[in-house]
Formats: C-alpha cells, structure tokens, sequence
C-alpha cells in the first residue's frame, strides 16, 4: 500500500515538474527517506526518475517520428535539475540502518528470479505469472488487467503525432515488470493509468478528434458521464464487496464483518492464544502462511522457522521446507535435529503443499497433537520436555467429534458451514475418514446441498469397503461437480469393487483420454486389472510413478508387483522410494 501511495505521488509530482515546472518536485529526495524505510519497492522512486532521463537523452539524440522530439522536452537547465534530483534520491536511500545494504536489498530480491530462486515463484501465488501461454486468451484470469494493457496502449495509437517517449519506456518497464508476478500487477495498473490520460491530455491539447464525432453537446456531456460512472462503478463495486463482507461465527452465533478485527479464516488466532497460554518448547517448527501473523502475535518470546519474507531466508532454505512438505524423510530428519525441533504449528492451506509432512507427523507415533481447530494443528514430539502439555490436551484425532450447532441460534437463514468443512478436510487429509465423515453430516445438517461433504462421506464409506454407500455418496457428489476427476476415479474404483468392470473401465478410459497427465487414472485402472492383466497394470503404474514420482502409493503396489515376479532388487528401489515420501507408514 505504501509504495502504490509513493508511486502515484512520484509520478504526479514528476508530470506537475514537466508540465508546469513546479519546484515541488525537490519534495522527492525527502519522500524517498520515508519509502526506503517502509518497503522494498523502494527502488522504482530513482528508477522513475531515470527513466524520464532516458526519454530525455533519447529525444536528444535520436531523430524520432512526427513531434515525439519536442513532446515535453526539458531544456538543459531542467534536466540538471532531474540529474541533481536522482543523485540525491540515491543518496537518500541509504539513509536506512542497513546503508548500502538495505539499499541494494530489494535489487537482490529480483535477483532471485532467475537461477535457484525461481522455486519460490512455483509456490507462493502473489509471485506467479499472471499471463502465461495458458490463459492469454482466457477470458476468467485477469481480464480487467488484459483489457487495461489494450486500452493504454491503444492511447498511445490515439496520442501517435505527440508521444512522450518517456511515457512509452514507462509504459513498456511496468508492463514488463508486470509479467513477472501477479504483485506488480497494481504498479502496472497505476503507470497504465498515468499514460493513458497523459495520451488523451495530449491529444486533445493539440485538437485530437475522437475517431467518430459527436456534434451535440448534450451528447458529449451525456458521454463524458458516462465514461466517468464507468470509472467510478467498477471500482465502487470492488469496494462494497470487501465492506460488504462477513463471516458467521458458529461460536457465537454472529455475523463478524470482515472490516474489522482479526479475520479467524485467514490467521489461526485460537490456535497462536493456545499456544500463548501454555509451555510449549522454544524451537518449533511453522509454516509459511502462519508466520507473518506468529511474528506479530508472538516476537519477542517465540521465533518463527519462516514467514512470507522468502528473500530474507533464501532458495536453498525455502527448497528445504518444500521438501519437509513433501514429507521428504532425509530432508525432515537432518532438518529436525539440526534446528532440534521439538514441535510443529501447522494451519490448514488449500494446496496441500504440506501433505507429505501431515502424513509424516500423524502416522509417527514419537509426534502428538495436542491442539485442533478449523485453521490449525499443532504437533509435539513426545519427550520428557513436552511431556505435561501432551499429558494434559493429547487429542486422538481418530475419536474427534464435532461441537454440535444450535440450529434455534443459527436460525432459518443459509449459512455456510465453513468450520465444519475445515475440519472435515483436515481430518480427511490426516486419514481420520470416520471423524471427517461426523463433521459432513453436521454440514448437510447446515447445508443439505453441499457436495464437499459427501465426498468426506464417500471417503469414509469406501475406506470401510461399504462400496454401496460409496457409491451412493460419490454419484451424488458428481451431480453436482461433474468435473472433478478425483471422484470420477473414485467412481471406477467404485465400479470395479461392486462387480463392475465394464463400467469401471469406461469411466476411467474416458478420464486418461481426456487427462492423460493426471496419474491417479493410471494408478486405479492399474487396480481393476490387477487380478486380469497383470502386465499392463505393471506398465500403468510406471506411468502413474513417473507422472508422480512423489507419491508412495504408486510405488508401493508397483514394488510388489516386481517382488511377486522375484525381481526384489526391482521392488527394494520402489519401496525405497515409496519410505522416502512415507516414512512415517511403518507398512
């Protein structure tokens, strides 16, 4: 936010030095100050600067097309005047308690996204591409962004007799910028905006027409409106969502607006004051969306193993922590005794990145839980140090029952049941499928239409081998998410089990033919022909495994296999690489 408020400032103080002269452009090297100390973007404030230089140095010596060399051209006392201003924002950026360091600090950063440090760009969503070849063309991601670098670049088209250069390296710097991560997105729309009306300013300044003309001026005026409640909508709307925004608390059976206070579903607040209250050991481990909000709840008396400051720790260090997602069993165990630790504080993320790490921790019976909520698990290693917490909240995960709701308080108007939801995916992760299918029930209670939760159903019916019941559960689940290829798996694995292998196998056909990528098709066509053509389910799971060399269970069933066949060296480098990835299973 800081450095969107310092980027706007710049450029409006900038536009009012060319245009008008202002002397209040010297305000910049004093701005500069304050932004080096609040925020990393820090260098785009003498970056700015540089680039109207160049645009000024390019109108110099460079013949260009139509008037682009007079366009708001400096005379030579007015770019000393910008060379001085750009020497003294450099000397104020090292007016930080780090100098020439901290200055430096955010150029290392994007040094990192080249080399090693592009493993960090693969995880953390702010840091992806927002275009790639995919969805260049794909209307639902980021058309408003698609839409912004055609409009301002057809402004550019529209102003073409009076260009600034300067604001076409502008244009182009950001635009660039912008392909990098989905962050710098907003630095782009801001720059966008800034040349965009600086086009039209100029275009009409020098009696531009619009390509189609309107004589009346009630039309003009009707248009002008127009356009502005256009620009003003959009945005409005955008806002009223956020203000508009609040979450039932099934606690107190309230409605909490998301403008206000701690939001429970993005930061594990329950699980950080349970951790406040009682003696946990100093060294535990956390993940990287927690951190941020430990560092504020809990420094100085707790340290964070990571948090969002990806820089600060470095590739090598966050490629580590992937692999202890992963559940990587070399990685987890140098890891724990180097850092010797003792505990893990874990919350509930969408992408599974953690799955590996989940699987470790709740088949190993040396780690216990010892606290359980929606956003959050926290892990202790079972020694005489953690012993009086254990012994007091141990919690068998396997034997959780939900908090039954008061249906009287929640009333008769829809609530989505979110908690229970958390919970039940959690749950279902950790492979406690029974407790995840008493958190179900309670959601169709709440929500009879949510086919989230029969899927947890489905789960916990297929794990009992009640493939009826399964089956009910998945065909229900499908008729409301047609898509979802895990259950449409799930569905053939069904078929085969009930005598169906016809059907089984249609189904999954259909699957590898349209996703012949996705490895879990592979793997469960593998099981129907287990028993009928052994050869080709051999074959099916060297697929899955090469799809999905992380995944123990497709090296388990192939190791087998092999060992059926005497091929035991064969089978110990499969079951090798299945105890690398699942090395809390002792199985």
């Amino acid at each position: 936010i800081f450095s969107l408020f310092f980027l706007t400032s710049y450029l409006f103080l900038i536009k009012d030095f060319i245009e008008t002269k202002s002397s209040s452009i010297w305000l910049l090297p004093i701005f500069q100050i304050f932004w080096v100390n609040m925020h990393g973007f820090s260098f785009t404030g003498p970056l700015l600067i540089l680039i109207f230089l160049t645009g000024e140095i390019i109108k110099r010596s460079v013949k260009l097309p139509y008037s682009w060399n007079e366009t708001h051209r400096l005379n030579d006392k007015e770019m000393i005047q910008l060379i001085l201003i750009l020497v003294l924002m450099i000397l104020a950026s090292l007016a930080n308690p780090h100098g020439l360091k901290g200055a430096a600090y955010p150029l290392s950063v994007l040094g990192q996204i080249s080399g090693k440090g592009r493993v960090v760009f693969q995880y953390i969503q702010e840091l992806a591409k927002p275009i790639t070849f995919r969805n260049i063309f794909d209307l639902n991601f980021f058309l408003f962004y698609k839409a912004y670098i055609l409009i301002s670049l057809f402004s550019f088209r529209f102003n073409q007799k009076h260009l600034n250069v300067s604001n076409l390296i502008l244009w182009l710097f950001f635009l660039f910028f912008s392909f990098l991560a989905i962050r710098n997105v907003a630095y782009f729309a801001i720059c966008a905006a800034f040349v965009t009306f600086s086009n039209v300013d100029l275009a009409f300044k020098n009696n531009k027409e619009f390509p189609f003309q309107l004589k009346s001026i009630k039309l003009k005026t009707v248009g002008s409106y127009l356009v502005l409640a256009f620009l003003f909508t959009y945005p409005t709307k955008g806002v009223m969502k956020y203000v508009e925004s609040s979450n039932y608390n099934f606690d107190t059976y309230r409605l909490k607006s998301g403008l206000w206070g701690i939001s429970q579903q993005r930061y594990p607040q329950k699980a950080v004051e349970f951790l406040l209250s009682h003696r946990f050991p100093k060294h535990m481990f956390n993940d990287f969306n927690s951190g941020s909000y430990l560092i504020g709840q809990t420094y100085p008396n707790r340290l964070v193993f990571i948090d969002g400051r990806t820089e600060l720790y470095g590739p090598e260090f966050f490629t580590n922590y992937v692999a202890m997602g992963e559940g990587k069993r070399g990685v987890l165990e140098k890891t724990i005794a180097r850092y010797n630790i003792k505990g893990f504080f874990l919350t509930n993320t969408a992408n599974d990145l953690h799955l590996g790490l989940f699987r470790f921790l709740s088949q190993n019976p040396r780690w216990k839980v010892v606290y359980f909520d929606e956003y959050a698990i926290i892990f202790l290693k079972d020694i005489k140090e953690n012993a009086g917490v254990i012994n007091k909240f141990r919690i068998d995960l396997k034997q959780w029952f939900p908090p039954k709701p008061d249906f009287m308080k929640i009333g008769i108007v829809f609530r989505y049941p979110l908690p229970f939801l958390e919970r039940a995916r959690f749950l279902n992760l950790l492979g406690c499928y029974e407790a995840a299918a008493r958190e179900a029930k309670i959601v169709l209670e709440i929500m009879p239409n949510n086919a989230e939760a029969l899927k947890y159903l489905a789960d916990d019916a297929f794990e009992k081998k009640d493939y009826e019941n399964a089956f009910k559960y998945t065909r229900n689940y499908l008729i409301y998410t047609t898509g979802n290829l895990q259950m449409r798996t799930r569905l053939a694995l069904i078929y085969h089990f009930l005598k169906s292998d016809e059907k089984a196998l249609k189904v999954i056909n259909t699957i590898i033919k349209k996703k012949p990528k996705f490895s879990e098709g592979y793997y469960v066509k593998a099981l129907i022909l287990e028993e009928t053509d052994k050869k080709s389910a051999k074959d099916l799971l060297r697929k899955a495994s090469k799809l999905s060399p992380k995944e123990p269970k497709y090296h388990i069933l192939l190791g087998d296999y092999l060992a059926k066949e005497n091929n035991l060296s064969g089978a110990k480098k499969e079951w090798t690489a299945a105890f690398e990835y699942d090395s809390g299973n002792s199985n």
